[in-house]
């Protein structure tokens, strides 16, 4: 009876010490396969470079994952937990992350473009030299984070911005509809054509843009930064800010 047991403990280690190194493998072999991936335990695991492309990871549990350089494009994360996982390099071209639980801290690199993550709270996150064209950031909440790098065409509308850092980002042709900006460093930001529809900008620094073509109408914008630059502000009131 003895040595059953010691054999069946001797297994159940090997087996989960196996699956453990080829834990990365496994899963893409099943995504391959068309199988959900939705729900499951994931926590800690080393998944360095691994293609999960297409993957249902919705509500999946990630915490303290290593996912760094990994390639997770039009995939499902919906609800997922990767609270304290490492997730710098990853591609997330054109998935759905709405209302995923991201770590706190800084993660660089980060491919967005395209991505969903509206209605999602990004507070305490913070987004350095990554790309996040054409990518759905409605209603996100990113009061207080750092963003870098590149957002053309990336929609905030009704999202909350306060005191957040955008400075020298490129937000070309974005969409700030309703978002609450009060306080944002917007300094050195290119944003050349973009739309602040009844935006809130009080106290916002702004000193340094180029705003070619950029739309302020109804936008809030007392006490906002410029540097005295009395062209600037020419301009701003001309194209509908709220001074």
């Amino acid at each position: 009876m003895k040595t059953q047991l010691l054999i069946f403990i001797c297994i159940t280690i090997f087996s989960t010490q196996t699956f453990g190194q080829n834990s990365a493998s496994e899963l893409e072999k099943k995504v391959r396969k068309g199988e959900s991936l939705e729900g499951m335990d994931l926590r800690n695991l080393d998944l360095r470079g691994v293609n999960l492309d297409g993957a249902n990871l919705s509500k999946a549990r990630l915490n303290g994952a290593d996912l760094r350089g990994a390639t997770i494009r039009r995939a499902h994360l919906h609800k997922t937990d990767l609270r304290g996982a490492k997730l710098d390099s990853v591609n997330f071209n054109a998935t759905n992350l709405q209302d995923t639980r991201f770590p706190k801290g800084e993660i660089s690199y980060l491919n967005l473009n395209r991505s969903n993550l509206s209605n999602t709270d990004l507070r305490g996150t913070h987004f350095l030299k990554s790309s996040f064209k054409y990518a759905d950031f409605q209603e996100v909440n990113l009061a207080g984070s750092r963003l870098e790098g590149t957002f053309f065409y990336a929609d905030f509308s009704r999202a909350k911005l306060k005191n957040a850092n955008l400075s020298n980002a490129d937000l070309r042709g974005v969409k700030f509809h309703r978002a609450d900006l009060q306080e944002a460093n917007l300094s050195g930001a290119n944003l050349d054509g973009s739309e602040f529809y009844s935006a809130r900008m009080n106290q916002c620094d702004l000193s340094g843009v180029s705003i070619r073509g950029a739309d302020f109408s109804k936008a809030v914008m007392e006490g906002v930064k410029l540097k005295q630059d009395e062209k600037l502000l020419a301009r701003l009131i001309k194209q509908g800010g709220i001074l």
